[in-house]
């Protein structure tokens, strides 16, 4: 039946709980979107942090602590799990969701952990966010 027909990996068009794992280039896979099509972002719940031990840092109210180190990223990953960021989720989402338009199309969406310093390993703590693909 209708709703059946999406690829692996893509999200349905209800509402879903996606897991953001802060110690991974490809902290969760959000499939492929074309021109045009939007994606509804909503913090949920959890913590995470990009140094030391403790994952205490929500990344809709960052408090500015990290600068945007702890703050969540939209990127465009390659074959390889090499990622671009396209760009920061702005915070205060549980609130006001927003709302990412592609403006081409990119093949494998993922959300991360906007961390610069290369090294994953190091970076504790799972976010969860409600996303909502558009059509």
């Amino acid at each position: 039946g209708e709703g059946n027909s999406a690829a692996p990996g893509l999200l349905a068009v209800e509402p879903a709980e996606v897991a953001v794992k802060a110690d991974s280039e490809v902290g969760a896979e959000l499939g492929a979107l074309t021109k045009g099509q939007t994606l509804k972002l909503q913090y949920s719940n959890g913590l995470w942090k990009g140094w030391g031990n403790r994952a205490d840092i929500n990344p809709d109210n960052t408090t500015g602590r990290g600068g945007l180190r702890c703050r969540l990223a939209l990127a465009e990953a390659d074959a390889e799990g090499r990622t671009t960021v396209l760009m920061l989720v702005p915070e205060g989402t549980t609130e006001r969701p927003f709302t990412f338009t592609a403006d081409r199309d990119i093949a494998r969406l993922v959300l991360r952990m906007n961390d610069d310093d290369g090294n994953w390993g190091d970076n504790h703590g799972v976010v969860h966010y409600s996303i909502t693909k558009g059509r």
